[in-house]
């Protein structure tokens, strides 16, 4: 048991100190869809919309996304990976040069996305209009994995060609 009101004033608290103290925000991406999605009679209780509706007074230019879309309400979506759907507002696909994770994983040396991989991606999201959000897990230095700059490096003079 938990009392998920703690957690949505430290969450809104959160979000106000970014839209106050750090500037112009272009967007702010929501996660975390799976837990209020998992028991539907309980969405309200995340009083999403409200956070939405903060948002927006505190800086109304700003692009609110929950993934692939909680409430409808959403300025933009953001599913990850391998979506298939239609979208009545801006879409941006998530993936990532790792196999699967979304930080680093020592398992996964030597699996890393190809820059013919990303291609791909990029060449899918274009045929959806949408954004691709390119995900690398840094090394625990904080360092990018020498995989992903190959890749990454590969990737950037192929699009400046085109």
């Amino acid at each position: 048991e938990h009392d998920i009101q703690i957690y949505i004033e430290f969450m809104k608290n959160q979000i106000t100190e970014l839209l106050t103290n750090y500037g112009p925000i272009g967007a702010i991406w929501l996660d975390g869809i799976a837990t209020p999605a998992s028991r539907k009679e309980k969405i309200h209780l995340f009083k999403c919309q409200q956070l939405y509706d903060h948002i927006h007074s505190l800086q109304p230019q700003v692009l609110v996304s929950y993934k692939q879309g909680l409430l409808g309400t959403e300025d933009f979506k953001a599913p990850e990976r391998n979506w298939e759907g239609k979208s009545d507002v801006p879409l941006e696909i998530c993936d990532t040069l790792q196999p699967q994770g979304w930080g680093y994983i020592k398992a996964d040396e030597g699996k890393h996305k190809s820059a013919d991989q990303v291609m791909e991606m990029l060449k899918r999201a274009k045929g959806m209009s949408a954004n691709l959000l390119l995900n690398t897990g840094p090394l625990p230095d904080g360092s990018i994995h020498p995989e992903d700059v190959k890749t990454l490096m590969e990737v950037g003079q192929r699009l400046r060609k085109q």
